[in-house]
């Protein structure tokens, strides 16, 4: 049967939830070293940087009530200000707070991409036909963070820092599952009879 209604729905989209499932799909098919799997480090990398971002955006206005006037700020200062108002304190020279220099480093390298010069050599060096790469000779700061071990390790600190900042800011279970909120209500107003 088919029905004449009235539909509303609400709905909550988490981007960071979103962007922490696709990088934790892009990894996983980075992690199979298939051909182009560079390419999955990469984004990978990029999307950690912007699940961060985007989880401070989402605790940032369930902890600071003027948080819409933060929200243009770099990652950097919003951060800093997150942390002040939890009272938290982290030591920025140790791992997971020490990952977020470098992987808020490369993010912008890459957003704001410049050429960039390299040079190797001369040098004399036994040369092998069959697995010869000039890049690997010479390699932007960008590429030589490009790696899986890398990517892990940035996903794993990026998370145990959100997941630090959900329990200070009192937001009980934290998960990247948790895309979505949404409720809906139907108001039927009557049958329509099928045609066909």
């Amino acid at each position: 049967m088919v029905y004449r209604g009235i539909i509303t729905v609400d709905r909550t989209f988490k981007a960071f939830a979103h962007l922490a499932c696709a990088n934790r799909a892009i990894l996983e098919r980075a992690k199979k070293k298939e051909p182009g799997y560079y390419w999955d480090v990469m984004a990978s990398l990029v999307f950690s940087a912007f699940t961060f971002e985007a989880s401070l955006n989402h605790i940032g206005p369930k902890a600071i009530s003027y948080w819409k006037e933060l929200e243009r700020l770099p990652m950097t200062n919003k951060l800093s200000i997150l942390l002040e108002h939890l009272k938290l304190s982290p030591d920025f020279g140790k791992r997971p707070y020490q990952s977020l220099r470098q992987l808020y480093g490369l993010r912008n390298a890459l957003a704001h991409g410049r050429d960039q010069e390299l040079s190797f050599g001369p040098e004399e060096r036994v040369i092998d036909d069959a697995t010869f790469k000039a890049f690997d000779f010479v390699r932007s700061k960008p590429e030589e963070l490009c790696t899986i071990e890398y990517a892990e390790a940035a996903y794993a600190d990026m998370e145990t820092i959100v997941v630090g900042l959900f329990e200070a800011a009192g937001l009980g279970d934290y998960r990247f599952e948790a895309f979505d909120t949404a409720s809906y209500s139907i108001s039927f107003i009557s049958e329509i009879e099928k045609k066909g």
